[in-house]
């Protein structure tokens, strides 16, 4: 999800129930994640050439590589996890989803002398 340009609650309850009247049945979302020094370095270059009125709060938000801030992050999570309750998908947060999936643990055998 890109920060000013697609996070808008409009454009993403569009998406969210195309995506559910195409068949989804859930949906994971995260902001933007710039990994590496040069991708953060090209996708500002790209923000402030396409989108220069956005750049300012990318360089807030990204100001090296990596994620946005942790506020920004479950800001996007609660915005996407209501709209998609109010357009039909089941409601699942992150932790819940990563509880569900993990693999299950080996369970630790006691040693008795």
């Amino acid at each position: 999800m890109l920060p000013l340009l697609t996070d808008g609650e409009a454009g993403l309850r569009e998406l969210l129930a195309a995506a559910l009247a195409a068949g989804a049945r859930e949906i994971i979302s995260q902001p933007l994640f710039l990994r590496t020094e040069m991708t953060w370095r090209f996708f500002l270059e790209f923000v402030g050439t396409e989108y220069p009125w956005a750049l300012p709060r990318y360089r807030e938000l990204y100001p090296r590589p990596g994620n946005a801030p942790p506020a920004y992050r479950q800001e996007i999570e609660r915005r996407v996890s209501r709209l998609a309750a109010e357009v039909g998908f089941p409601s699942r947060t992150r932790e819940e989803r990563v509880r569900a999936e993990a693999p299950a643990r080996p369970r630790q055998l006691a040693i008795e002398w």
